[in-house]
This record gives structure tokens, sequence and C-alpha cells, in this order.
């Protein structure tokens, strides 16, 4: 029997937002922004986020740690690449919000433009909860301008497919 699916997210620049559309069309549901969603209404949520310092954003992080007995995918956007320590790193803080009391369906993470705000402060070191300080560059803020991009859509698309193909039965 098919579950109650919501694609929920909290979207900074549009980044996340874009991801979210791009998995709600997939999964045949509307995108929710956060403030809106009522995750009591579902069985399985695709939460969306900005990644900051390291884990989610502050109003996600909040709707995290409010999930209990959920079906949860998580994906997410941020300036590093999504092989980079740093973004490894943030996915794993945000399975850490959910584990204890909710299932993880699947995860997904893709580079996305920095925030004017960051962009102002071009080689500034970020600290992090953990590691080493990141160094903010040019060429770190010029590869995430173009992002997400289509690769990055589609690649979110299948992994929410592979993800909810179990609970779509």
């Amino acid at each position: 029997m098919a579950q109650t699916i919501m694609v929920t997210y909290a979207s900074q620049t549009g980044n996340t937002k874009q991801v979210a559309e791009a998995i709600a069309d997939e999964l045949g549901v509307s995108a929710v922004p956060m403030e809106a969603a009522d995750p009591s209404q579902a069985e399985c949520i695709a939460v969306g986020f900005w990644v900051h310092a390291g884990k989610p954003c502050e109003e996600a992080t909040r709707f995290l740690e409010s999930l209990a007995g959920k079906k949860v995918f998580l994906f997410g956007t941020m300036g590093a690449k999504p092989s980079e320590e740093h973004a490894i790193l943030s996915a794993r803080a945000a399975r850490d919000m959910i584990a204890e009391r909710n299932l993880l369906l699947g995860q997904f993470i893709c580079q996305g433009k920095l925030a004017d705000t960051i962009q102002k402060e071009v080689t500034t070191l970020v600290r992090f909860p953990y590691g080493e300080p990141v160094t903010l560059t040019r060429d770190m803020m010029a590869d995430s301008a173009s992002h997400p991009d289509a690769a990055d859509l589609e690649a979110a698309r299948q992994e929410a497919r592979k993800a909810f193909a179990k609970v779509r039965r």
C-alpha cells in the first residue's frame, strides 16, 4: 500500500527550492516551504535544507529534531562539492538528527550557489563544529555559481526515486 509522501524545504538562495521542486515532481507531489509543512500529515517526508556551519540550517534543524516515527529522505545544498569532507560531514550531521527516532530512506546533497552575504567575504575562514576551518575562495564561489544544474537536479530525482520506490508500492 502506498504511503503518504511530503516534500518540504528551507531555502535561502533558491537552490534547495529548485532541488525540492525536482524531487516533488518526480514523486508526483508538491514541494511545501518548511514553515507551511505539517509533518503529521505524512508517513514519508523528503526534507531539504541548506547547509550552514556544517549542519542543516536552523529552520531545518528544528524541523528534523521534531520528527519521530517517519520515513525520511534528506536532501541539501551547499557551496562545497558533494565529494569534499565538509559535505560528507554535513550530511552525517543531518542523518544524526533523525537517526534515533526515524528511518532514513536515503540522502542527497549537491553544490549550490553561495549566498551573497558569504560571497562578499571572499577569503574568510569559516569555523565549523568539527575539524579545521574552511577557507572560502573565489574559485569555490565561481565553481558553485552554476549549481544546482540540470545534472544535479536529475541526480536528485534519481536518488528520490530509488529511496521512495519501496514505500510507493
